[in-house]
């Protein structure tokens, strides 16, 4: 295939975008990758599979175009790659290079990767095809096939998966890989992963490359400067507890799952006045389920939930908020659970605070205020308090929960995963947030997955495993090790006073 386009791919980037369908294809997020993929010299990718998205796209840069035909089926949850059919369409547009999707282990007709594209290859014997995956398995697997690029997007680095460890398996992986002459990017805010796996650093800040280094020449500490654009210090403080007045406790509290499974199991505990509490464990342990009974949100079967003494088992969030009781909740699904992502700012403020307000109509003035207070306040990058929270970067969405929560001057206040996905910046002013809170009396519970962050940020740590407790810890004499063996059942430990 004669393309003088496509000479410029070998050895050059290819960048992949996913054309959504609330975002335009003239959207500035879709116009920052072609900007990125003319600079570079590579390959635009829409996640299209209409020919007219793709004709679009032609005619609006010129660059070579690749073909993403991957479909999602609602009802089964399953990537499935397309038939032969599917792909002579997508043919008709004349893409550069077609993607298939590596993924499913499902066929059309019963066929297996390897002979659907084996049959693809002999139909079009010129045509350039790229593996669309999702872990380094199935990219080292369609290297071996023969597929001309791999673009992939690597899952599974976190340790709410992984039990604060990488697989040094999936790294050994990409090693194979790269010996065999393959070009790799890791996008990613985890130092850890860069300096481990990495030659060669580029730091992006606010859209921009702010610079190239060589891993070996380099440490978290100055990437963490270029990611920052100034010197930051990566020690998180531990303020000494004041108050040792318990103000919530949990006794005997059994949780079930929507299946019935069990997802709480007799468990009890107590969160203290001025202290951050630190919960650890592998992902599924009851974490959701606790923070969301303790919360109002979900049915217990048994137990007791005592703020001051008083049990608000089995009250919904409005009989708790009746009762004095003031809470906040930080949920691990931010524009799900937490905020309603087509609204901004303001009109987030008032699903906290409109039932407070007198007579039949709702004053909005109040919320837009707040919305504009936290904005100076946590410096939150949006263009305004109306601009729906959907468009903001993950770390200002996280501001704007986190800084409306606390906004309600809470007594206890539970945070679940909240620097999940969080570049170094957004997850430090998070801490320095929690910090403020324990500094003024109130009692946190902080569902990390980071045990390092854990360990230093946290007084004591309770580790969940199965839905049972298997230690509560004082962080400053325990270790990673023993966090790590409590939270696969290997080891329990006393719990601490």
């Amino acid at each position: 295939m004669e393309n003088k386009k496509i000479e410029q791919l070998h050895g050059k980037l290819i960048v992949s975008c996913q054309a959504l369908p609330h975002e335009p294809l003239h959207s500035s997020f879709i116009m920052g990758r072609m900007a990125l993929a003319a600079r570079e010299g590579g390959a635009l990718g829409i996640r299209a599979n209409t020919k007219e998205d793709i004709r679009e796209i032609q005619s609006q840069v010129n660059l070579p175009v690749i073909g993403i035909v991957k479909r999602d089926y609602e009802d089964s949850k399953i990537y499935i790659t397309p038939t032969m059919r599917e792909v002579q369409e997508l043919m008709e547009v004349n893409p550069e290079i077609i993607a298939l999707d590596a993924t499913s282990s499902v066929r059309p007709g019963g066929l297996t990767l390897d002979d659907f594209f084996r049959q693809l290859k002999e139909t079009y014997p010129d045509q350039l095809w790229m593996a669309d995956c999702s872990t380094v398995e199935e990219a080292l697997h369609a290297d071996e096939l023969g597929f001309d690029f791999i673009g992939t997007t690597l899952v599974g680095y976190t340790e709410q998966s992984k039990g604060d460890k990488i697989e040094s398996n999936d790294f050994e992986i990409l090693r194979k890989m790269k010996d065999k002459g393959c070009a790799i990017i890791i996008i990613t805010h985890k130092l850890q992963e860069v300096l481990s796996i990495s030659d060669r650093v580029t730091i992006l800040r606010k859209g921009k490359s702010v610079g190239t280094v060589r891993t070996a020449d380099c440490d978290a500490r100055k990437l963490t400067e270029l990611m920052v654009g100034r010197p930051v210090s990566l020690e998180i403080q531990r303020p000494p507890v004041k108050n040792c007045e318990t103000i919530l406790k949990v006794v005997d509290l059994t949780v079930d799952k929507a299946d019935g499974s069990r997802a709480i199991d007799d468990i009890s505990f107590d969160i203290r006045r001025g202290e951050i509490l630190g919960v650890a464990g592998v992902a599924g342990s009851g974490q959701k389920e606790l923070c969301e009974a303790i919360a109002g949100l979900l049915h217990a079967c048994k137990g007791a939930i005592l703020f001051n003494k008083e049990n608000l088992l089995g009250k919904t969030p409005s009989e708790i908020i009746e009762k004095g009781v003031s809470m906040s909740f930080v949920p691990e699904d931010r524009l799900g659970m937490g905020l309603v992502a087509s609204m901004g700012m303001t009109d987030n403020m008032l699903l906290k605070s409109y039932h407070k307000g007198k007579g039949p109509f709702i004053r909005r003035k109040p919320a837009g205020e707040l919305a504009k207070r936290l904005i100076e306040k946590l410096a939150i990058a949006t263009p305004g308090p109306e601009t729906p929270v959907r468009l903001l970067s993950g770390g200002n969405v996280q501001k704007v929960l986190l800084g409306r929560e606390i906004e309600s001057s809470p007594s206890v206040l539970i945070t679940a995963y909240p620097v999940r996905g969080l570049d170094i910046n957004s997850s430090y002013t998070v801490y320095d947030l929690l910090n403020e809170q324990k500094s003024k009396n109130v009692a946190v519970m902080y569902i990390g997955e980071d045990l390092d962050v854990l360990l230093e940020l946290s007084d004591r740590i309770m580790v969940l495993c199965h839905g049972k407790i298997t230690g509560i810890v004082d962080a400053a004499k325990t270790t990673k090790e023993e966090i790590g063996m409590m939270m696969t059942g290997g080891h329990k430990a006393a719990v601490s006073e």
